[in-house]
């Protein structure tokens, strides 16, 4: 049985760690996240090539953060089902909807409200809160669907590492 209040809290938590994680790669990082935008703003904001050491802080810091974020999702699993004997499926449910969670506030909140329409800064590329494609919700939607099969996939990896730590210390 899946425990709700733990999965909610986790949930929020880990989704407010990812919006940080994206706000300091659009905003130290640009290249790393410029994919994820439509293309007339990838164009618009004209980056320049990372340097040798930009790649290296870039690779670091997404190193640190996917740690970060992998171990919070696993931590907060292994607490919410301490003692509880949970089956494989509780554990794998729940971390996909906690990557499901993360995926639908990126899609209704991180892309559609605060880039879409209201151009936060934090989310946007300078010079690009005039493109067409900040506007272009169908692009933000089929990230979604590759955020699914992407979160799917992950939340699979998690639980087969969680489920295993539970069976380690017990």
């Amino acid at each position: 049985m899946l425990n709700t209040p733990a999965l909610l809290l986790s949930s929020i938590i880990w989704s407010l760690l990812w919006m940080i994680f994206v706000a300091i790669s659009v905003r130290h990082f640009p290249w790393t996240m410029a994919h994820d935008y439509p293309p007339d703003m990838q164009q618009a904001t004209a980056l320049p090539a990372p340097s040798p050491a930009q790649k290296r802080h870039a690779a670091l810091f997404t190193a640190l953060a996917f740690t970060l974020l992998f171990a919070f999702a696993i931590a907060t699993t292994l607490l919410a089902y301490a003692g509880r004997g949970a089956s494989f499926a509780t554990v794998f449910c729940h971390l996909w909807l906690m990557g499901m969670a993360w995926n639908a506030v990126d899609l209704l909140l991180v892309d559609w409200l605060l880039i879409c329409t209201l151009a936060s800064p934090l989310f946007i590329f300078p010079n690009t809160a005039h493109c067409a494609g900040r506007h272009d919700f169908r692009f933000h939607w089929m990230g979604f669907v590759k955020g699914c099969v992407a979160m799917s996939a992950i939340s699979g990896v998690l639980a087969v590492l969680t489920f295993g730590l539970m069976h380690l210390t017990q």
